[in-house]
């Protein structure tokens, strides 16, 4: 049998009683102590605490009740259960006073007895729990730094620490039995009440919940604090705990943070507008270089005039690509890439990707191959897009970094379902390798495999970095696997929508084929007068009717004189852009002006306009430089009703 967890000190003077139950006693009792007087008992005592004192009344000297007297002078909380063979009124009504624990009469019996101990003693271990308890919170209260008040069932102060005196300028002495609307207002002024704290659902289920107030204290002005409430119950009442955190210090450096952060989206918005303008004033001489290459191209030029024109398409098509990589780079610095997702033709995608680099790998003697696995559906919907400048990237490269043998596009399923697939794409080729150290940084900005690949092959290092984080974006995954002098692989995954298909709509491949646009009006608002020539060159090449206008007034006028069957707007001009020149044009509000297709011509980047654009009632965009035949099946669309505005055609999302 267990042994109850108690030290006892048992008193009796009668020696033949007390050595047989101190021997009982010692086998029942974690501790037992026993004296044969109350003097011996006082000094036993001086020495240590007992839980309970267990004693006769009636003994030589002090009897059983001064002695519980004196002992409890220096252990209040002493338990006391008295032994006496004696029924004698005065002394039950003395020990009732005393608030004594038992008494049991002799002769005593032991299964009484033992019953009552364990009672007494089961309560006096409760006890101790509770002091423990009570001592680690007072010792914990009065280490904190945040102040501690509990507050009864009506909302008065009956605790408080140190750190509470620190933070309200008022003692314990001063606070005590003081409601708790004195100390703390809500955000709205109101201050903190019992009801409030009860309707505030920041106790339910003693849940601890955290608000923000203001601290009121004795001096000086208020203050934001943060409270954790919970609550609990002691003897059947509530009782509410308060533990409040003085966050005025938080409060200045988050509102530091919050002007760094608003520094440092200014002078990235600074940056963004500033690259914004270099992005368009580079695109602008670009689209009348590649314009100006592509018509001579078309005039038949000498065998020896073609390299040169050659020449200046690739060096101007690579300038265009050096500024695409620069404003990716920033739009991805500023968490600003968009994605779409449209219809699209993957087969067709990557069949034409391959004839552009077709011509570069044939100068260098390296065989392209394509394989394209069976299972993988011609339409699928995403963003074809970014697919086209990540292959771009990874291919370019390949072509780049190769000098014979040749370079391989494989593409396969990974993962198939109703509504999604996945597809792995692999670039492989049998060129100059990356070394093994330098695998794990070929995807980071501004980093290449070695020093000399910028002199030898140029570049800006941000291409894979660009590439890695438009896989990722899409939740996506990139490896490359290399051997130096073998070779290198780069494959990715990405997760495309499978597309519904019904038969009044068909995804077209981009080709060649160019359509005639004999008879169409078309009015041409453009101030940049290379940007004239160039576009009208090409309109005019497919038999269009073109007007020109230089600015947004003169197209305004120039619509209201003619009947005209599409506008292409450019969208920086001056005296009035094309955003708002589009906004006066449907504001007519007349069946033409509504319905006339009104297409924008920009050198900004797709994603920076799309939102002005929609806003303005324009229906689709063309980015400078322009390529030749999607300004010519975007014309030939919208004008004999094949397109659709872009708003439905090119959702945009983060």
């Amino acid at each position: 049998m267990d042994k109850i967890a108690v030290s006892v000190l048992y008193v009796e003077d009668e020696e033949f009683i007390r050595m047989p139950m101190a021997e009982m006693l010692g086998r029942r009792l974690e501790k037992i102590v026993a004296a044969g007087s109350a003097k011996e008992a006082i000094a036993l005592h001086a020495n240590e605490d007992f839980d309970i004192l267990l004693t006769d009344i009636r003994m030589p000297g002090l009897n059983g009740l001064e002695l519980i007297k004196i002992l409890r002078q220096k252990q209040p909380d002493i338990k006391a259960i008295i032994l006496s063979a004696y029924n004698e009124t005065d002394f039950f009504t003395e020990a009732i006073d005393l608030g004594i624990d038992g008494f049991l009469i002799k002769p005593i019996d032991r299964q009484k007895l033992f019953a009552l101990l364990t009672k007494v003693g089961s309560q006096k271990i409760q006890e101790n729990i509770a002091k423990v308890n009570e001592e680690k919170f007072m010792a914990l209260a009065a280490s904190a730094n945040d102040a501690i008040i509990m507050l009864d069932g009506v909302g008065l102060v009956n605790f408080w620490n140190r750190a509470a005196e620190v933070m309200f300028g008022y003692s314990f002495e001063q606070i005590v039995n003081a409601s708790i609307e004195r100390l703390l207002v809500s955000v709205d002024g109101t201050s903190l009440t019992i009801d409030g704290i009860r309707s505030h659902e920041m106790v339910l289920d003693k849940a601890v919940v955290i608000s923000e107030y203001s601290a009121l204290p004795r001096i000086g002005p208020s203050f934001p604090v943060e409270i954790s409430f919970t609550t609990f119950k002691v003897g059947g009442l509530d009782q509410f705990l308060l533990i409040i955190r003085d966050v005025s210090e938080r409060k200045k450096r988050e509102e530091e943070l919050l002007t760094a952060l608003d520094r440092a989206n200014e002078a990235t918005r600074a940056k963004q507008q500033f690259l914004s303008v270099m992005s368009h004033e580079i695109r602008t001489p670009l689209n009348g270089i590649l314009g100006a290459v592509n018509l001579l191209l078309q005039e038949n030029p000498r065998e020896d005039q073609l390299d040169y024109f050659k020449t200046l398409e690739f060096s101007g098509n690579h300038l265009l690509s050096l500024v695409n990589d620069i404003l990716d780079f920033s739009k991805i610095e500023a968490n600003r890439i968009q994605f779409e997702r449209i219809d699209f033709n993957l087969r067709e995608l990557v069949k034409g990707l391959m004839k552009i680099f077709a011509f570069k790998a044939n100068d260098k003697g390296i065989e392209l191959k394509l394989t394209v696995a069976e299972s993988i559906p011609d339409v699928v919907k995403g963003d074809p897009m970014r697919l086209n400048q990540i292959l771009t990237n990874l291919i370019g490269n390949a072509v780049k970094f190769t000098e014979k043998g040749e370079i391989s596009l494989k593409i396969n399923i990974t993962e198939q379902h109703e509504k999604f697939l996945r597809c792995r794409f692999e670039v492989a080729d049998t060129g100059i390798g990356i070394l093994p150290e330098k695998l794990s940084t070929i995807f980071e900005f501004f980093s290449q495999a070695d020093t000399n690949t910028t002199r030898k092959y140029g570049g800006t290092g941000l291409g894979l970095a660009i590439t890695r984080k438009l896989v990722e974006l899409q939740n996506g995954t990139i490896e490359v696997l290399s051997e130096v002098n073998k070779g290198s692989s780069f494959s990715f995954e990405l997760t495309f929508e499978v597309a519904i298909m019904d038969g009044n709509r068909e995804v077209k491949a981009s080709g060649n084929l160019q359509h005639s646009l004999k008879g169409i009006r078309i009015l041409l608002v453009e101030d940049n007068k290379i940007n004239q020539m160039i576009a009208g060159k090409f309109l005019n090449r497919w038999d269009a009717v073109v007007v020109i206008a230089e600015n947004g007034k003169e197209a305004l006028e120039k619509s209201l004189e003619s009947k005209f069957d599409i506008i292409l707007m450019d969208l920086q001009m001056p005296e009035l852009d094309g955003y708002e020149t589009s906004r006066l044009i449907r504001a007519r509000a007349d069946d033409y002006s509504l319905s006339i297709p009104i297409i924008a011509l920009t050198a900004s980047a797709y994603n920076e306009v799309k939102d002005g654009v929609m806003l303005s009632g324009m229906n689709d965009i063309i980015n400078k430089p322009f390529i030749p035949d999607e300004l010519n099946r975007i014309v030939h669309e919208y004008v004999t009703n094949q397109g659709s505005s872009w708003i439905s055609q090119k959702p945009i999302v983060d």
